[in-house]
């Protein structure tokens, strides 16, 4: 295994474990009656879903790295 290697696969497990964070911050959220605050409460957890999935997608293309080596 190739330093190369060491730093792409700890980059990816770096972002996978961010991407998790996220997704779990975004699960716990109360939902309150109140429907101004149940509205910012949405809009976080989308922003927290739109962080995930970008760090989701930035691990899933790090193989790509190594597309067409030997």
């Amino acid at each position: 295994m190739t330093l190369l290697d060491k730093i792409v696969s700890s980059v990816g497990l770096l972002s996978s474990l961010v991407a998790a964070v996220f997704w779990l911050w975004a699960s716990l959220v109360k939902v309150p009656d109140n429907i101004d605050t149940f509205v910012h409460k949405l809009q976080r957890i989308g922003g927290s879903q739109r962080n995930c999935c970008g760090f989701a997608m930035f691990r899933s293309s790090l193989p790509l790295t190594h597309f067409g080596e030997a």
